[in-house]
């Protein structure tokens, strides 16, 4: 009950600063914890996505992106901040693909990526795909480019 008021309480002071989103939440005080918490991460990637894309020095890349060719992806990073690449760099990330924090994946980056869509209860589905709708980066997740990273 208090992670949900967290969340809730700062849903409420974010469409109090920005009245818009009043009307993109809904009624918050109707909102199960995990529709709080995707309502919270879809305002947080869209101010960050919506005050970056400007910049020359912002770079948009996915989760889901990133998986699909970690080493080209981490490239292009590198290059984008003005970062050297070497051997040592790609190793090291390539080692840490199939493990993390808590031990040895059971499945690769881009397996765990996609396994929402096939292992999230429906209903958590549903709630997934209202969050996302309407949201400045919707077709980032749209099924065209989902069945891409498959």
């Amino acid at each position: 009950a208090q992670e949900e008021q967290l969340y809730k309480g700062i849903l409420k002071t974010a469409a109090a600063l920005e009245p818009q989103w009043q009307y993109v939440f809904g009624n918050i005080d109707k909102m199960e914890l995990i529709e709080a918490v995707a309502w919270f991460w879809r305002y947080n990637n869209e101010a960050i996505f919506e005050s970056g894309k400007h910049y020359d020095n912002y770079m948009f890349i996915t989760y889901e992106q990133l998986i699909t060719d970690p080493i080209s992806y981490a490239k292009r990073l590198y290059q984008h901040c003005n970062l050297d690449w070497n051997a040592d760099i790609e190793t090291a990330i390539m080692s840490g693909l199939s493990t993390s924090v808590w031990g040895k994946l059971s499945k690769d980056a881009q397996a765990i990526a996609n396994s929402w869509k096939k292992s999230l209860d429906p209903n958590y589905q549903a709630i997934a795909a209202r969050v996302l709708k309407g949201s400045t980066i919707e077709h980032f997740w749209d099924e065209a480019r989902l069945s891409d990273v498959n």
